[in-house]
């Protein structure tokens, strides 16, 4: 009886989590529907009676938001692409290369990453301004992909070590005794075996670079690089003009949130099973 009792009380504590976490989505996008009079009206006006997607429309078609958006997509999936390029091939190194196959440093480099990982954004952002303005690589898309790879590579390669670790090296041999090279077995054996790990790495650092906001203000200038991130600014006025568009700013959290959701949720049971094995595994 008392576990049912605890059992009922933990789910619906998680249900009403859910809710309090899902309100303010909801209240956005409502926001973003709803006509300006009806906005910031006294009494509130919850769901509107005539819906309206001006507010869509000017943020994809009348401002630079586009431009902030399509920043967003290319610097988030380049990064993504070039973590899992790099983290995939240091990550098995590092799970199947040990005792007299390690390289030397192997351990050093391991326990680096965790640290490396632990360093909040903010003590990097002010050393990669001065590098980045040294060498001419402010405000890129280049130089944007690159701070952000270098920020999720520790990570991405700590989740893959672990089913790197899982994939069972009578398989690796029996493969290379086949006729097939090191490189092959990795790509032929290890890598569609660890489809999971790399799924929760790629959603990971996916999330990381599309969420990111100090690296995107701090490194951007112009539209050149900017992200969208930093496009919500275009919509708050300043000085003797100051005026907050809400319903443009409630239309772009959820153009900015959409997308997120649509991807976790397409790869939910691979970002599961990922978290789940890396938790127990080496």
């Amino acid at each position: 009886m008392k576990k049912g009792f605890f059992a009922d009380l933990l789910t619906k504590l998680v249900f009403a989590l859910i809710i309090v976490w899902l309100a303010p989505l909801i209240w956005l996008f409502l926001m973003s529907v709803k006509p300006n009079p009806e906005i910031l009206v006294s009494p509130t006006v919850w769901i509107t009676s005539h819906p309206t997607l001006v507010h869509y429309q000017n943020v994809l078609f009348g401002s630079e938001f586009s431009d902030f958006l399509r920043n967003s997509a290319i610097i988030s999936l380049s990064t993504t692409a070039l973590t899992l390029a790099l983290a995939c091939p240091a990550a098995y190194s590092f799970a199947k290369f040990t005792g007299r196959k390690a390289f030397r440093g192997s351990v050093g480099y391991l326990n680096s990453l965790i640290i490396m990982r632990g360093l909040p954004g903010f003590v990097l952002i002010i050393p990669l301004f001065v590098m980045y303005t040294i060498i001419h690589m402010m405000d890129s898309k280049i130089g944007m992909t690159i701070a952000y790879t270098a920020f999720a590579l520790p990570l991405a390669v700590w989740i893959l070590r672990a089913f790197f670790l899982g994939v069972p090296p009578e398989l690796m041999e029996s493969a290379e005794v086949d006729g097939c090279s090191r490189l092959g077995a990795f790509i032929r054996i290890a890598i569609p075996l660890s489809t999971s790990g790399i799924a929760t790495a790629g959603v990971l650092t996916f999330l990381l670079a599309w969420n990111d906001f100090i690296f995107a203000l701090v490194l951007t200038s112009t539209s050149n690089a900017r992200t969208a991130t930093i496009g919500i600014f275009n919509f708050i006025g300043t000085g003797s003009h100051y005026m907050i568009n809400w319903g443009e700013i409630g239309a772009l959290a959820v153009i900015l949130v959409a997308p997120i959701l649509l991807f976790v949720l397409f790869a939910h049971r691979y970002i599961v099973k990922g978290l789940t094995f890396g938790a127990v595994k080496g």
